[in-house]
This record gives structure tokens, sequence and C-alpha cells, in this order.
């Protein structure tokens, strides 16, 4: 499936600007970190975090909707979560947190989500792939994932 431009939802841009506040230093890293939390609350929770399609960008999965409002910078969102969804965003931030863009960039490309989206492409080209949650939760529901 492709992804078909769509401004933000409400929910993403709260988990962002959790992430944010929490520490994310760069774009690449607060991509990373959502696509970690929405695998974490696939596995967890069984549902959706937010409802934003991530994509198998070139350098790793990305909510596209998201980046084109973080690069436009449209202003601050108050994070109205759940207690709960809080939980799945902080056991990610504790994993994963600590790694700089680089290493969660390695990472997100070593794992088949992400990998299998972008089956078939060259390594440079672009992507509008979504990686599908059904995809996120089957793998990261194996023994042994992270999250």
């Amino acid at each position: 499936m492709l992804y078909d431009k769509q401004p933000a939802s409400q929910k993403a841009l709260e988990v962002t600007q959790y992430i944010l506040e929490r520490g994310a230093r760069t774009m690449t890293e607060l991509m990373k970190l959502l696509y970690y939390s929405q695998a974490s609350s696939l596995v967890k929770r069984n549902q959706t975090l937010f409802p934003d399609p991530i994509c198998a960008w070139q350098h790793g999965p990305v909510v596209p909707a998201v980046w084109e409002h973080v690069k436009h910078m449209r202003g601050g969102v108050v994070a109205n979560l759940s207690a709960e969804e809080r939980t799945v965003i902080d056991s990610v931030l504790t994993t994963y947190g600590r790694l700089r863009a680089a290493q969660l960039t390695r990472l997100s490309h070593s794992e088949a989500p992400w990998a299998d989206a972008r089956n078939g492409l060259p390594a440079h080209a672009r992507s509008t792939r979504i990686i599908e949650p059904c995809a996120i939760r089957k793998f990261y529901s194996q023994p042994g994932k992270l999250l």
C-alpha cells in the first residue's frame, strides 16, 4: 500500500510532543522512536498508538505526516495521552531513547518490517510504501524482541 498525503492526526502529534519533551535530539531519532512506540503499542495493547501510516523511507521508518508537520514547525501540541499510552512510550524511551540516530537507523534496517516493505527497491530509492501494522505486530511479538 502507498501513502497518500494527509495531515498528521492529533494523536500522532501528541505522541510526537511527548517524545520530544523526553529528549529526542534529531528528526531521525524522533521518527524511529515513533515507530518503536507504535510497535510496542501493537504488541502490548493490541492496538495502534496513533492512526497515521508509517512508511518505509530510504533511511528507515517514517511517519510522513509528522515529518511534514515538524519540518515546518507548526507549533507545539499538548501531549494529552492516557497513563497507559505514556507507559508504552516510556518503555520504548527506556530501551531505545539512549540510542543515537545512526544506531536507531541500523537497528530498524536490520528488522523485517522495514526491510520487507522496501523489498525490491534500490537502496537509495524513495518510497511511500506503508509498513503495515500487522507486519509490525507479528515481528515484535516474537520472543526476544525488545519493546
